[in-house]
């Protein structure tokens, strides 16, 4: 069922989030290009660059030669702003939790999951050095732990191991229906699209967010500094294991663990009631203050 959490005419931002805070916020360019690849420029009345996509995906976000044009940057990246004081620059905590009005009022408790890994993943090939994409495909297809657990995977590109793949949902990352199929399963794998301990830092999205909201124990991979962005006891943290078959037998024992597990996904929903991270209502306080200070 869709809920009406920190939102505004929820019919119009119900069609297109993105294009809806577009005409919104008319003097923020929502990345560099639009989706066709044009540029924005500030002769298209747009002074303020918003970079809600990362570099290995729009490159031109942090194009200096580009952005130059703009009164003010803002991103997810203090990297990027330590780097550039020459810049005006802005941060948000993480890139914005798009889309996060889909909430389940009904959840699958221990008992009645399909005791199984599960990946919601578009595995995009866009060729840029810190591009992490082939990790959605690596982390499915390594993982062993059948046939104590299932690995199943879902999007509109096949990956994972053979077999493993289940088809399309058809549904964007946050819908009510792919919060459904998440909460399915014991376990959900999410990886972001980038791997570089520069860009990647802080660099959390919906992927975390949505496992739990889907009440399911979060298997991670992404941001470099991920431990200073959520309790280490809620979610599956990739990197602290040495290889597949450490990261698999943690898995398989702690799906035998009811108690432990059942804290853990019910902690991870309830800070994730709480925390501000990517949250809309945030982002927009920045975007506010931004406009405010760097009038068109």
């Amino acid at each position: 069922m869709i809920v009406g959490r920190h939102t505004e005419n929820l019919n119009l931002r119900i069609k297109c989030e993105f294009d809806y805070l577009l005409a919104k916020y008319p003097t923020i360019a929502f990345n560099a290009q639009d989706w066709n690849g044009k540029l924005y420029r500030r002769e298209n009345g747009k002074n303020i660059l918003l970079c809600t996509e990362s570099i290995s995906t729009t490159p031109k976000n942090y194009d200096i030669g580009h952005i130059k044009q703009y009164d003010a940057i803002i991103t997810y990246s203090t990297k990027f702003k330590e780097a550039h004081p020459e810049l005006k620059v802005y941060n948000t905590q993480c890139p914005a939790n798009w889309e996060n009005y889909h909430w389940l009022e009904d959840f699958k408790g221990y008992d009645n999951k399909i005791r199984g890994v599960c990946s919601l993943q578009t595995v995009y090939k866009w060729g840029h050095p810190f591009e992490a994409n082939h990790m959605k495909h690596e982390i499915m297809a390594g993982l062993i732990t059948e046939p104590h657990l299932l690995l199943h995977t879902f999007g509109p590109n096949e990956f994972g191991k053979k077999g493993s793949y289940q088809g399309n949902l058809g549904y964007k990352h946050s819908n009510y229906h792919n919060l459904k199929k998440i909460n399915e399963y014991m376990f959900c794998f999410a990886a972001e699209c980038m791997d570089d301990p520069f860009w990647s830092h802080n660099y959390l999205t919906e992927r975390v967010f949505n496992t739990f909201k889907g009440k399911t124990v979060l298997v991670y991979y992404g941001a470099c500094n991920v431990e200073e962005l959520l309790p280490e006891h809620i979610f599956v943290n990739v990197r602290k294991f040495t290889d597949m078959r450490q990261l698999s037998q943690y898995l398989i024992d702690l799906s035998h663990d009811k108690e432990r597990y059942t804290e853990m996904v019910e902690e991870a929903y309830h800070w994730n009631l709480k925390t501000t991270l990517g949250d809309i209502r945030y982002q927009e306080e920045v975007w506010k203050q931004v406009i405010k200070e760097n009038p068109l």
